[in-house]
């Protein structure tokens, strides 16, 4: 009996790990792949129109599934156009496998077509590249792929495979079914002093990062903030590391961050970070930190602590079992927190409350455009949005509920937004996904709306249009007044491109319009488009084009 080929080996380990969905462009490196694929009935290949999607999709499915996102592309060119995806997974922490299909074993280093050293190449974007020669281990090997992507940090794991070799028999058969993945735990010293460390302080702050997310630990640390009475600031683009509503949400940080969240950090005696890097966007650009303020490092990655900023106390564990062991601790006295802990909950109110009245240069608010697509969709939706300017607004005044209900690139890759849209409807079909972009980086990928169509998905896609590259015209203006090159954008008719694919589309011009529109669009499901117009010189949140001029 001939034993499993290579290609039917990998359709079967990603099956075994609960992916259901592979992404990617059809190429002629891996067709022995897509053949295993298609004799599969518990795994559905989704065609993208460029590899750059498909590894959107498979990073946002990947987060959204809590399984491993999987996406495919052929060679070098296929290769340099997942790069941005493998990146962005690696900077997200999602666990993800990008298969690579090489040129055969005997062309190598001979000029062959599209053949360059694709470990060299992809090794710096991914947690880890491991290459496939023959059937000897090849079974080992994808079997360590897969693990290596979900243990520790999670992150992207190439696995680059020669075209002649996915038809090779797998030697090291039978193979034993994966490894569980158990994290490491914090030991009971570490959490002492890290209580102890608590107890001492008296305005403490909990950064909520993605090892929260990761460990699925956002109930706990609610729990354990409220009753601790320690503020949560949630770290750069992870926005439902808690839960939005609860007492101990103090905001989260983000690209030109407001002042009050910026005094919240920069006044904190203590931080701890749960599973967050402490990088650059949550630190402004390592600027908030004192080097008088304590700091406590949970991370499941040891290397990770101490890596951004000295730390006081580290301790190598899954956030969520780290949580568990300090609440079994007493951590007094609680009612020395109590006012800063609240004093911080109520300024993020006030900040709401403001974006529910803000006024704009132009005749659309988009403040009170993302606070009314807050109040026009249930708390089961899931919001992903792209890069640019608009996200300001999209950050500072849309809350999100609970675990799985927002995705983001903290790599800042434009072009994000819609891919991943389509990403996180396939991981959970139940939940509507309401996609949120600037013109700019719509554009960068709006072929992929047609997987959207061809699953009839429930996907939202909002475009925000003021006809430019908006963040690098502000830098623009802010460095060199009224001297623009390159960033005004000639656009297509939005609305009627999506009627081209069939997707029932409106635009809005104005901010009283909005609700009506998003309330009807989102409650009939399927896909559909808002584009939504708004002026250029409404450039940032709380600074028109002028402001910024004058402050040049």
């Amino acid at each position: 009996m001939a034993r499993p080929t290579v290609a039917q080996v990998l359709a079967a380990r990603i099956a075994e790990v609960g992916t259901r969905h592979v992404f990617g462009v059809p190429g002629e490196s891996f067709t022995p792949f897509l053949d295993a694929l298609r004799d599969r009935d518990d795994i559905e290949f989704v065609v993208a129109r460029q590899e750059g999607g498909a590894a959107f999709m498979a990073e946002a499915y990947g987060s959204r599934s809590g399984t491993v996102g999987v996406a495919i592309g052929g060679r070098s060119v296929g290769a340099a156009n997942l790069s941005i995806g493998i990146y962005t997974a690696q900077d997200n922490s999602t666990p993800t496998l990008f298969v690579v299909g090489d040129v055969e074993r005997g062309a190598r280093h001979r000029e062959s077509f599209q053949g360059v050293d694709l470990e060299s190449f992809l090794a710096p974007v991914s947690k880890r590249v491991i290459r496939i020669d023959s059937g000897q281990n090849a079974g080992l090997l994808i079997g360590r792929a897969l693990t290596e992507c979900r243990v520790g940090r999670p992150g992207p794991v190439t696995l680059v495979i020669p075209e002649d070799v996915f038809d090779l028999e797998v030697e090291d058969e039978p193979l034993r079914p994966l490894p569980a993945v158990h994290p490491p735990s914090a030991s009971p010293q570490a959490v002492a002093e890290a209580a102890g460390a608590i107890g001492r302080s008296h305005r403490p702050l909990i950064v909520a990062g993605a090892g929260v997310l990761r460990s699925g630990a956002q109930s706990k640390l609610a729990e354990v903030a409220e009753r601790l009475c320690v503020p949560v600031v949630a770290g750069w683009r992870r926005h439902d590391a808690v839960d939005n509503g609860s007492p101990a949400y103090a905001g989260h940080t983000r690209m030109g961050l407001e002042p009050r969240t910026r005094r919240l950090i920069s006044e904190a005696d203590l931080i701890l970070a749960a599973g967050s890097r402490l990088n650059d966007i949550t630190t402004q650009g390592y600027s908030l930190v004192s080097s008088e303020t304590t700091i406590i490092q949970v991370d499941i990655q040891a290397e990770m602590i101490g890596k951004s900023h000295p730390v006081d106390v580290g301790v190598h564990s899954d956030v969520r079992s780290f949580l568990e062991a300090l609440a079994a601790v007493e951590v007094p006295p609680v009612e020395r927190r109590r006012a800063w802990f609240t004093d911080a909950r109520s300024s993020l109110e006030e900040w709401f409350r403001a974006g529910d009245e803000a006024s704009s240069v132009g005749d659309v608010s988009l403040a009170q455009v993302m606070r009314t697509l807050r109040r026009s969709t249930g708390p089961e939706v899931t919001f992903v949005n792209d890069a640019g300017n608009f996200a300001g607004w999209f950050h500072g005044f849309v809350d999100f509920p609970g675990p799985g209900t927002y995705i983001g690139a903290s790599s800042g890759a434009m072009g994000y937004a819609v891919p991943a849209a389509v990403g996180a409807q396939l991981a959970s079909p139940t939940s509507p996904v309401v996609s949120v972009a600037g013109d700019g980086g719509f554009m960068m990928t709006a072929q992929e709306l047609s997987a959207a169509v061809e699953r009839n998905l429930d996907i939202t896609f909002i475009v925000v249009n003021n006809a430019s590259y908006g963040s690098i015209r502000m830098h623009q203006e802010k460095r060199f007044p009224t001297r623009v090159i390159g960033s005004d954008l000639t656009n297509p008719d939005f609305v009627g491109l999506a009627r081209a694919w069939g997707i029932p589309a409106e635009r809005v011009t104005d901010t009283a319009s909005f609700g009506e529109v998003a309330k009807r669009l989102v409650a009939r499901g399927g896909p559909s488009l808002i584009e939504v117009v708004t002026a250029i010189d409404d450039i940032s949140v709380g600074r028109s084009l002028q402001e910024l001029r004058a402050h040049a």
